[in-house]
């Protein structure tokens, strides 16, 4: 699987433990008045797309280890293409450039919420 904006194989990546491959979604760069933000001024986004997701995020598994039993419900909610909110400062541990422009490897702690798409039949 290669996606057309990033130009990297997909189905070469494994995600190593409890981590999230997310490709973080394009700054505003107008305001809503049309003034045009320079790239300093732009505001650091914190929602992301979820690309893929680690072998370490299984719920069951992350619910026995005591220090990562607070991490099992989000990882249990997590799925490919979920938008998240991010930690303002996940994206500064490990940009990674070779991967493809906007893409980044977090910390499954680094999530903050999950949001489902409209469409999904998650609510309650």
């Amino acid at each position: 699987m290669t996606t057309e904006d990033t130009k990297i194989d997909l189905s070469r990546i494994r995600i190593a433990g409890a981590r999230v491959l997310v490709r973080e979604h394009d700054p505003k760069t107008v305001t809503k008045g049309g003034i045009i933000l320079p790239d300093h001024a732009q505001e650091k986004r914190s929602v992301a797309e979820v690309v893929l997701i680690g072998d370490g995020c299984d719920p069951e598994l992350l619910a026995r280890d005591r220090t990562k039993a607070e991490f099992a419900k989000t990882a249990a909610d997590l799925s490919i293409g979920d938008d998240v909110i991010i930690s303002r400062y996940a994206l500064d541990s490990f940009g990674a450039s070779e991967l493809g422009p906007r893409m980044h490897i977090i910390n499954l702690g680094d999530i903050m919420a999950v949001v489902k798409p409209e469409n999904s039949d998650g609510g309650e």
